[in-house]
Order: C-alpha cells, then sequence, then structure tokens
C-alpha cells in the first residue's frame, strides 16, 4: 500500500485533517513516523507523496491498514499520542 492510499484514508479519521488543509503533511509525516519509527527528516525525503518510500514501509501501512479496519469492526480504545 503506498504511503499516500493509507495517509490519504486514516489521517482524516484519526486526526480530523483532510488533504486539502494546511498542516496536512505535517501530520502525515508524524504519523508515518509514528508507525514506522523512521525520522522525520529521512520521511520529508520521500517526494511530496512519499512516492519514493522504501518497501518495507509500504509492507508495514499494509498491515496497519488492515488493522485498523478490523478496530472500525470491533470498537476498540484507541490511544494516539499527543505529539
Amino acid at each position: 500500500m503506498n504511503p499516500d492510499q493509507y495517509l490519504s484514508r486514516w489521517v482524516p479519521i484519526f486526526y480530523g485533517i483532510t488533504p486539502e488543509e494546511r498542516g496536512y503533511r505535517k501530520i502525515c509525516i508524524q504519523e508515518i513516523n509514528r508507525l514506522t519509527g523512521i525520522s522525520k527528516n529521512t520521511i520529508n525525503t520521500w517526494g511530496a507523496m512519499f512516492e519514493n518510500c522504501p518497501d518495507h514501509v509500504r509492507y508495514t501501512l499494509k498491515w496497519v491498514h488492515a488493522l485498523n479496519q478490523i478496530r472500525e469492526l470491533v470498537p476498540l480504545e484507541l490511544n494516539l499520542p499527543n505529539s
């Protein structure tokens, strides 16, 4: 799953910000950092839509996407960090 697909689906749900809004990219970088532990500076170098991300990030996003879909079906409390 490419980052743009994951982010456009889940960032509006988790953070309440859409791709058209100011600050969306910053939140996207924070979300990828939260999921992968990769530095924000590195993520920022992957291109405007993160098209140059490594393959292992795509696999991670695919799995997290599947887990998020399960969370939608089975209500669980989601505790996202404030930062």
